[in-house]
């Protein structure tokens, strides 16, 4: 069995799946999840008031001409999501042959489908 499934082998070994299941972006790209921290991405998070030693290229200078008070646009990065799949590499595993390949089957369904 290859380390990724195709298609084909994802419909026979668990029907619908991968189609209830959202993909995940590939792992080193900026995708689709935010992350929880601020960050320099386009996606505007918030607005709050201007502290010192704030990167003065955020400031909201229509709001600052709106209030008079200094303020800033706080972003949030997208970040791609870590995803870690472990096997039970015991010697239970090895009593019977299924019971690992099942195992492994169920790791790569889980990889592929994200």
């Amino acid at each position: 069995m290859s380390a990724m499934l195709d298609e084909a082998e994802v419909a026979r070994l668990a029907p619908g799946l991968a189609l209830a299941l959202p993909r995940l972006p590939q792992r080193g790209r900026v995708g689709e999840v935010r992350a929880t921290s601020a960050g320099s991405a386009m996606e505007l998070h918030d607005f709050r008031a201007y502290q010192p030693g704030d990167d003065l290229r955020q400031l909201d200078w229509n709001a600052v001409a709106r209030t008079g008070e200094l303020v800033l646009r706080v972003r949030q990065d997208e970040v791609s999501p870590r995803v870690e799949v472990m096997l039970d590499g015991s010697r239970s595993m090895g009593l019977s042959p299924r019971k690992a390949a099942g195992a492994r089957e169920v790791a790569l369904l889980t990889v592929e489908v994200g």
